[in-house]
């Protein structure tokens, strides 16, 4: 085989056995510290995920930002919808559960999930018969694989476990199962797998300990893997796999991590932190140190006691670190010179900062995502890349829902089947989208359920309040309109009383000047001359015009026959006050008078010609 001297024609005297290689041109030195394996690269991502700022930032907001409100679909009662809402909201948190495996799914490229009914364990004692629950049995623990326990019958043996199921909302988990724990065997002909799941190390543990939370909580099954030191196989039908896209390779069971393609630039970074580290611990605090400076042909050195000389100058920095404004006397000058304290310009901190964004490049996500920009708008290419992975992403997470969570709540809790789809994904940014959407419902180009959907409102739920708003407003409004038509009511009544007032005092001004004028008549014909003539004459006719028609003809046909002025004074005083009446009625019950009059006059018109039609409709058919 060739030396690389060889093949690079060098003709140095050392050795070809002493020369290093020279690496392969298209790998870096961090190809030696990139894991063998995928469940060392889950430890990696972890570690990352933990430590570093930044990727932390970015994989929380790709888990985060995506996540809407959820649109309930196909559900014939709104007790359906109530109780959907109470249990992905209060009980499951599905929105939490949603975040957490998108923090999975980035950081792994995996995220494995099955669901959980929670049950209570009973203990069957072997020597009574009788069932107890776990918590009343004392001194219980595993003997022989078998549980061991004191039974309230006094007597210490073997127990028989059943584990038993309570159907309620607050019972019904979602697990999501650590990668590292999770064995995966791709088929590639058939493109299936199956899933393995190992017992943590810490569990089994607390199984052999006899810890007795676990006991009573660890499923029957993972007990007995233990015992028989095997793997658990997952029920398919009861696991939900995310996995991120992969190429096609042996090993194509798992997602990759979006971490893997910057591990590269993460140990590159790393070593510059590192160097950085090191230089601000040595290279920060300068070191300082004085000496006596020779001056002149004069040499300290030779002529002076150094010892001494060093112990006033010790003496000097006491005195002047107690007292700040302390002066020091030096007899001969005294040099300075510092070392160090360069750590500025030996810092590597803009090589660290282009790395931090390549890194964040690397990740798929624009640097303005994760570190803001006032110049990042809806016409940008970067949130229309970001925006497709996260359409992308929302898919997933609808038909985890639409097919594995609904399924789930259907077969343990017995509620209807419904669809969830999450409310419309747009970034606020958008502005010229929503710009053009406007001027489309403008034109009468788009719907308003369109509109409505594409600025985050449900269509169905804004008619609904739209409705009721409408309903209020014209209860409101009818309201309005009956106070306003009262209140000018009251006003033209009391206009037409007060006009009635005033017209009856001039009437009866009128009326008491023609009664003066006949006093002595009146007088004659039996009026008491003490009292005032209108007085009387105006009580006779209010009692006279209340009688009924026909007494009223009675006494005025008796005034008209023996007291004729009298009769005339009081017939006047009677039409007087049957005006004043008449002026003080509503003009709105007139109104509604005349219009009666005026259909009742309508009705006679229509039953008229109707009459006059039939007529002449006989007559054509009586004469061909």
């Amino acid at each position: 085989m060739a030396t690389v001297s060889e093949l690079t024609g060098s003709t140095g005297g050392t050795s070809s056995n002493t020369r290093q290689k020279y690496p392969n041109p298209f790998f870096d030195l961090s190809k030696d510290y990139i894991p063998s394996t995928i469940k060392k690269l889950f430890k990696y991502c972890r570690s990352f995920f933990y430590k570093n700022e930044f990727i932390n930032s970015v994989i929380y907001k790709l888990a985060e930002y995506p996540i809407t409100d959820f649109i309930y679909e196909n559900i014939e009662k709104q007790e359906t919808k109530d109780s959907y809402r109470e249990l992905f909201g209060h009980y499951l948190k599905l929105k939490s559960l949603l975040v957490e495996i998108g923090l999975d799914y980035m950081t792994f490229g995996n995220c494995f999930i099955s669901a959980n009914m929670d049950f209570s364990r009973y203990l069957k004692c072997s020597y009574c018969g009788d069932t107890f629950p776990f918590d009343e049995v004392k001194k219980i623990k595993l003997k022989q694989w078998r549980f061991h326990g004191t039974c309230k019958c006094g007597k210490e043996g073997h127990f028989v476990a059943e584990d038993k199921t309570i159907k309620h909302p607050n019972n019904l988990n979602f697990i999501r199962w650590a990668p590292e724990n999770i064995d995966v065997l791709y088929d590639p002909l058939t493109g299936k797998s199956r899933y393995f799941y190992n017992l943590p190390k810490k569990t089994q543990d607390l199984i052999h300990k006899n810890e007795r939370y676990t006991l009573e909580h660890t499923p029957l099954l993972f007990i007995k893997a233990l015992k028989d030191k095997k793997k658990i196989e997952l029920n398919k039908d009861n696991l939900y796999h995310f996995k991120r896209h992969t190429l096609a390779e042996e090993d194509m069971g798992w997602g990759k991590p979006m971490l893997l393609p910057a591990l590269s630039l993460i140990w590159y970074m790393q070593t510059l932190r590192r160097g950085n580290e090191a230089i601000a611990v040595e290279h920060i605090i300068p070191m300082r140190a004085i000496y006596p400076a020779a001056q002149g042909t004069m040499d300290p050195y030779s002529g002076m006691n150094l010892g001494k000389w060093r112990s006033k100058i010790e003496t000097q920095i006491l005195n002047w670190r107690k007292d700040p404004n302390h002066i020091g006397i030096f007899p001969i000058p005294i040099g300075y010179q510092s070392l160090g304290g360069d750590a500025r310009a030996l810092m590597v901190t803009p090589e660290l900062k282009f790395l931090e964004e390549n890194i964040i490049s690397s990740l798929g996500v624009p640097v303005e995502f994760v570190k803001g920009g006032a110049s990042w708008t809806g016409s940008s290419i970067s949130l229309r890349i970001v925006e497709n992975h996260f359409l992308a992403y929302r898919e997933q997470l609808i038909d985890f829902i639409n097919y594995f969570v609904i399924p789930t709540v259907k077969k343990f809790l017995d509620y209807p089947a419904v669809t969830i789809k999450f409310k419309r994904f747009r970034m606020s940014d958008d502005s010229e989208s929503k710009r053009i959407m406007l001027e489309l419902a403008t034109l009468d180009k788009i719907s308003d359920s369109k509109l409505l959907d594409e600025f985050g409102h449900g269509a169905i739920e804004d008619l609904s309040v739209r409705a009721t708003e409408l309903i209020s407003k014209k209860e409101l409004m009818a309201k309005t309109t009956e106070a306003e038509a009262e209140v000018q009511q009251n006003v033209q009544i009391l206009t037409a009383r007060s006009q009635a007032r005033a017209e009856w005092a001039y009437e009866d001004e009128k009326l008491k000047i023609d009664e003066e004028v006949f006093q002595e008549e009146l007088t004659k014909e039996g009026m008491p001359e003490e009292t005032q003539p209108s007085k009387q004459l105006h009580m006779m006719a209010l009692k006279i015009f209340s009688l009924s028609e026909t007494d009223q003809d009675k006494i005025l046909k008796e005034l008209l026959a023996t007291r004729p002025v009298t009769f005339s004074l009081v017939q006047k005083r009677m039409r007087a006050i049957q005006e004043f009446m008449m002026a003080s009625m509503p003009q709105t019950v007139q109104a509604r008078q005349e219009e009666d009059s005026n259909a009742v006059k309508l009705e006679q018109i229509r039953a008229k010609r109707k009459e006059q039609q039939e007529k002449r409709t006989g007559a054509k058919k009586g004469n061909p």
